[in-house]
């Protein structure tokens, strides 16, 4: 079904609640995903399965409704715009905590999927076209000054102390400056992937491997430190560089993978944040899952 068509059947705000739902049930469907949960193995997560995040996706659709609604409905961001859409992700938080038993399934999900959403009725209200760079764009306009906040920051939360010990901004930097890995290698991978005639799945794994590949992952880093994130970017590069995603055995390497970050309690959770906003995106732009 295309996007066009859908959209004279439903309203915008409809299409793209679907789309965020649709986005964070495809990234959880992937699999082998290293260290992270799918279908048929949970990473290096004891406390969660695939079906915890069925549970966790299913409490979200109000909240992407309502940023989608805000998107749509404002006239001009402004800098106290982030501030309301903020509250409306610590209710979200809460109502996710009640489905899954207090489990974080989603917590980046809800920052960065709800900043889609909310970038996605803004352009639809503005008339403009769901293209990656003009939502990205209002993306990071909504949250431009996010990236002083950490550098304010007392060292609260697990990325405030990451910044403050090693300056690296995370998923607020990605955000602040528009997704760049996002634009400017998930898409195209996943391009490249989709054109080489890889199923869906082994396309999305493959986007993945390129994007943990690249950035700096700070829910790997919370686990093993900055050395853990060179070794689980050097080990995505040696897989991209191989073009294994394109071999017979590609989801032979990808379980080695899974089963060595098991062993060292790897989580590229970011990262899996990332290929979300990438379905995310797609989907918005007019890919059919």
């Amino acid at each position: 079904m295309s996007k066009n068509f859908v959209l004279k059947d439903i309203s915008p705000v409809e299409f793209i609640t679907a789309a965020a739902t649709q986005a964070i049930i495809a990234e959880a469907s992937v699999f082998p995903k290293p260290g992270l949960v799918d279908p048929i193995d949970s990473g290096s997560h004891k406390d969660m399965n695939f079906f915890t995040f069925i549970k966790s996706a299913s409490s979200l659709t109000e909240y992407f409704k309502i940023c989608a609604e805000k998107g749509l409905h404002t006239e001009k961001i402004t800098p106290d715009f982030f501030t309301a859409l903020r509250k409306a992700g610590i209710e979200a938080e809460k109502k996710m905590f009640l489905f899954t038993n207090g489990i974080n399934t989603h917590k980046g999900a809800i920052f960065s999927i709800g900043l889609i959403a909310v970038s996605a009725g803004y352009c639809f209200g503005k008339n403009k076209p769901l293209t990656p760079e003009n939502i990205l764009k209002i993306s990071a306009l909504i949250v431009n000054n996010i990236e002083n906040e950490l550098k304010n920051s007392s060292g609260k939360t697990a990325g405030e102390k990451i910044y403050i010990k090693h300056g690296i901004t995370g998923i607020r930097g990605e955000a602040a400056k528009g997704y760049p890995t996002v634009i400017k290698t998930a898409i195209p991978a996943f391009n490249r992937y989709v054109s080489e005639k890889c199923d869906l799945n082994r396309a999305l794994a493959g986007t993945l491997i390129e994007i943990m590949a690249e950035t700096n992952d700070t829910n790997v880093i919370s686990r093993g430190g900055t050395e853990a994130l060179s070794y689980v970017k050097k080990t995505a590069r040696q897989f991209v560089e191989l073009e294994n995603i394109l071999n017979d055995t590609w989801k032979e390497g990808l379980e080695q993978m899974n089963n060595d970050f098991k062993k060292k309690n790897l989580s590229p959770g970011g990262s899996a944040d990332l290929l979300a906003v990438t379905i995310f995106i797609m989907i918005l732009s007019g890919f059919e899952l």
